[in-house]
């Protein structure tokens, strides 16, 4: 580069114009970046230059009630943190550092800890196939992996109902009869014309917790069945009163809560979501 460039490029710069920077009269040392001849300002917050946050920004998801209520105890703000139970979505929201009263209450309410309520692996299992056909071979699987949840018929009893479903292949079924026993039989024929029937119960009943962290409650199932075309057997599992049943148990979930939780506010609820 010879000398004259040099010069120009000195030139140049020396009336380049220069951006400044200001601390505006803002709320928590705000700075502002202004280019030249105040035609843009950018504000810069100063917060991650701090040792620490200015306020806490979590969003806690617990997988247990008693995981929630220890947090929730352990963060909360007296006077301000507030506990949200939605039947609608099954979970409990307590948001630490919610609004306070008065006109200066306000909050940016970035604290939270939530608790959906999820079912466990046992009621999940029957849950999973409510209302949904099953083959024959199918359903003596289902009942099978699921027969030590019930409690009438028994699981052996039930074990045995599976193998015989198992055991018998390439049949026909031709009807099914109510029996007095509270069971029903299903006749059938195999293919060399021999004849034969087999029973199952019309109702189960269960006792496994619904949600984690409940108590086992009794509950029941009915099987619905299904004789098709070419004497196919299809089988529903039909939980009773299921959604009732899955109001409830989260009901006296929150009331749990509520126990746990003697000086915090449960509101029935949700906080609705912004644009």
């Amino acid at each position: 580069m010879n000398t004259e460039t040099r010069t120009l490029l000195d030139a140049a710069r020396e009336h380049l114009p220069k951006a400044e920077l200001q601390t505006v009269a803002a709320p928590d040392e705000a700075l502002a970046i202004i280019t030249p001849e105040g035609a843009t300002v950018r504000f810069e917050d100063l917060e991650k230059f701090r040792a620490q946050p200015k306020r806490v920004r979590a969003d806690v998801v617990h997988e247990t009630p008693s995981s929630f209520v220890a947090y929730v105890k352990d963060f909360a703000d007296a006077g301000r943190t507030r506990v949200m139970a939605s039947l609608e979505k099954r979970e409990v929201v307590a948001h630490i550092d919610w609004h306070g009263p008065g006109a200066g209450g306000a909050s940016w309410a970035t604290h939270r800890a939530t608790w959906p309520a999820t079912l466990t692996p046992a009621f999940a299992g029957w849950h999973d196939v409510h209302d949904k056909p099953m083959g024959q071979r199918e359903f003596a699987e289902f009942l099978q992996d699921r027969c030590f949840d019930a409690i009438e018929p028994e699981a052996a009893d039930l074990m045995e109902v599976a193998q015989n479903f198992d055991v018998i292949r390439d049949v026909k079924f031709k009807s099914a009869v109510n029996l007095s026993t509270g069971e029903r039989q299903f006749k059938f024929e195999e293919t060399d014309q021999t004849k034969g029937a087999v029973t199952c119960p019309k109702l189960i009943r269960l006792r496994t917790p619904v949600f984690t962290g409940c108590d086992p409650v009794e509950w029941a199932a009915r099987l619905a069945y299904n004789i098709g075309e070419g004497g196919k057997l299809t089988f529903r599992v039909q939980i009773i009163r299921l959604e009732e049943l899955l109001d409830a148990e989260f009901d006296r979930l929150v009331d749990s809560v509520a126990v746990d939780l003697p000086d915090m506010p449960i509101h029935r609820g949700r906080v609705a979501s912004r644009a």
